[in-house]
């Protein structure tokens, strides 16, 4: 993992629950956090057509054709989570009043990109944990990390960690 940056080292080692009901508590969650969803719309083999969904609010989701450039820069600039359960895929977009993609069912998937000050509220998150639970340990001994979402009473979401793994 030498040649890799520190987003991508971290991209392969956290992961992230969701602690919810059903699939409008996990709308409301990606929205809580900021996500924008990436949705496939077409296969190409094993490579996808996607289309952007920025407004997570219920009755105003749209499946938008961006400019692939400008979106692949923006998002290079953002964690992201790959979800790639059929199953949650298609409630999200239920939830979403949007259609179904024309792929086959089992490749549906989509894909959440998360705003940088997400990326570093966990970043900070893990390595309070670390100095706390591993003293003198560094963010290169971590092997795992793994968040959840709680819901805080104010109905927002917050991340926190539930388990850290060192190498």
């Amino acid at each position: 993992m030498a040649n890799l940056t520190q987003r991508e080292k971290r991209q392969l080692r956290w992961t992230m629950g969701f602690n919810t009901i059903d699939m409008a508590d996990y709308v409301a969650q990606l929205r809580g956090l900021g996500a924008v969803l990436a949705i496939p719309v077409q296969e190409h083999g094993d490579d996808y057509d996607y289309r952007i969904v920025r407004n997570l609010s219920v009755g105003h989701a749209k499946l938008i054709k961006e400019d692939i450039q400008k979106v692949q820069q923006e998002i290079r600039g953002m964690i992201r989570w790959y979800d790639n359960d059929p199953r949650n895929a298609a409630g999200i977009l239920s939830v979403l009043g949007l259609p179904l993609p024309n792929i086959a069912r089992e490749k549906l998937h989509f894909v959440a990109c998360m705003p940088a000050a997400l990326e570093q509220k966990l970043s900070r998150l893990e390595l309070d944990y670390l100095a706390k639970h591993y003293p003198g340990r560094s963010e290169d001994d971590i092997e795992a990390t793994k968040f959840r979402i709680k819901v805080l009473r104010n109905g927002r979401y917050e991340p926190e960690v539930v388990e850290l793994k060192l190498r």
